[in-house]
């Protein structure tokens, strides 16, 4: 083999794995935190909230953030008829791409259902008040849909075996929400 060409393959080589290895270095890894004995929680490196406290398993970030997905908005439950818009409780199902990026805890589930709080708010842009009259006078248990939504105060948890993870409504992302709003479940179990 021509010595040139090894100290040229040699080089290129030298380089190559200088420039992985300062890559993997570089590579942002997730926060991991105790917050209680065997509880620890993970905040991805490309989270959307920053920590602000965690304790005892419960954990509070800083930051707004856009939340996109399904969402069910109704009594979900022992409500008494009429119902009061206390009653009435939203829940968003983010898609996968968000859900990644969420804190979470080690041996529970991802964050895939989040409380959101402030739901009158989103309520009384996003639900007609033919609608609500309905979910109101127990004709509907809950309607549901898709939204896009910015929200903040993000905060999660470990209750007994499960996790469980909350929000509040600030804004809608993309303006006025679409009014299509699919009306599901009659009076009784929806």
């Amino acid at each position: 083999m021509n010595m040139n060409r090894f100290k040229h393959a040699f080089g290129i080589g030298c380089v190559g794995l200088a420039l992985s290895a300062s890559l993997l270095a570089a590579a942002p890894k997730a926060d991991i935190r105790s917050t209680a004995p065997d509880i620890e929680l993970i905040v991805p490196a490309d989270s959307p909230v920053r920590l602000r406290s965690s304790a005892n398993g419960q954990a509070r970030f800083l930051g707004q953030f856009v939340l996109s997905g399904r969402f069910t908005y109704g009594c979900t439950d022992d409500c008494q008829k009429p119902y009061r818009q206390q009653d009435m409780v939203l829940y968003l199902f983010p898609d996968d791409a968000t859900v990644a990026r969420l804190p979470h805890w080690r041996g529970f589930r991802r964050p895939d259902t989040i409380e959101i709080e402030n739901s009158s708010k989103f309520a009384t842009v996003a639900i007609s008040r033919r609608t609500m009259r309905a979910l109101e006078y127990g004709k509907l248990t809950q309607v549901s849909g898709y939204t896009s939504i910015v929200v903040d105060n993000f905060f999660t948890s470990v209750e007994c075996d499960d996790s469980y993870a909350s929000a509040r409504f600030r804004a809608f992302a993309t303006g006025a929400p679409d009014r299509t709003v699919k009306r599901t479940g009659g009076p009784g179990c929806g």
